[in-house]
């Protein structure tokens, strides 16, 4: 696109305008900051390194030798950190001009373009969960949210509802006793558990009501909520978001961590002024990395 100049925003340049919109869309929760753990990276690129650690004691008869075990290696995660920019300039005759300097300053701001750029880039996550592509895939060759994980001391775990559903108490169930199963790599219960619904903009009502109600949603019955608030299968609630692209699927974030923001510059925005052509430039700049190096930080359902 060329220079932002006055008559890209002829409308700035005269009085009569009762409000400016369509700009300054930043007034929300960073969403991704809630279900992603946040990592400072120093490095272009991070290891994360699985190790499969001890199963069971095994019982030793009286003067018998204690059984062998040793640790091993597991499945290695690399994330890029990469670099996202934008620039524009704009000529120094639409700044001197301009008769609404607030509009024009939310118009060119390139930090809510920044903050959004990360929000869309890190929920994207989700939106490929079920993908078996070559570039969505996780260390160990399956989809983030796969039934066929496979585990260093033999057998598949699975992240992956068994029957693609609609969300509602079945489902929910269903996940949580999912989640509830995990396992280490070397086969030992792990005390997972679900921390945090995520859902698309679609659900957020039938969500609110699985959280929220006393009793059972939908129900002429007087029986319990299992997951009212009170009783805390999913303390930290649920999210929203208008990212997320398929209208079913949901997504429970567990007690364990995995799912990963690596930040390596934060956002900065950077200004010059062009004197041969009496433009003002303005360049943003920043560099992350987001991805998943243990399936068990993360549950998922594809949706009916």
């Amino acid at each position: 696109m060329s220079n932002t100049t006055r008559s890209s925003v002829a409308n700035l340049l005269v009085e009569g305008i009762k409000l400016n919109f369509g700009t300054g869309y930043d007034r929300y929760d960073k969403t991704f900051l809630k279900i992603f753990d946040y990592v400072k990276s120093e490095k272009e690129t991070e290891q994360y390194q699985e190790l499969a650690g001890f199963g069971v004691h095994s019982e030793k008869q009286e003067g018998a030798t204690a059984a062998l075990q040793g640790i091993a290696q597991s499945y290695k995660t690399y994330i890029e950190n990469k670099a996202y920019s934008l620039r524009y300039n704009v000529s120094h005759e639409l700044l001197s001009d301009n008769r609404y300097p607030q509009a024009l300053q939310e118009a060119l701001d390139l930090g809510f373009s920044a903050a959004n750029t990360m929000e869309v880039v890190a929920i994207d996550r989700l939106n490929t969960a079920f993908s078996t592509d070559s570039a969505d895939v996780l260390a160990d060759g399956v989809a983030m949210c796969s039934a066929s994980h496979p585990s260093v001391g033999g057998g598949t775990q699975s992240n992956l509802a068994g029957t693609a559903a609609a969300l509602s108490e079945t489902s929910l169930t269903a996940a949580i006793t999912g989640i509830a199963g995990f396992e280490d790599p070397r086969g030992n219960k792990i005390q997972a558990k679900g921390q945090l619904l995520i859902v698309p903009k679609d659900t957020d009502v039938t969500a609110q009501k699985l959280l929220f109600s006393t009793l059972t949603v939908g129900s002429a019955n007087n029986d319990l909520n299992p997951f009212g608030r009170s009783n805390g299968r999913i303390p930290d609630g649920y999210i929203s978001s208008s990212h997320i692209s398929d209208t079913n699927a949901f997504f429970i974030r567990t007690n364990v961590r995995g799912l990963v923001f690596q930040e390596r510059e934060k956002p900065r925005i950077m200004e010059d002024f062009k004197n041969a052509q009496m433009t003002k430039e303005m360049v943003s700049y920043l560099r992350f990395g987001r991805g998943c190096y243990d399936f068990r930080s993360i549950y998922g359902n594809s949706g009916a």
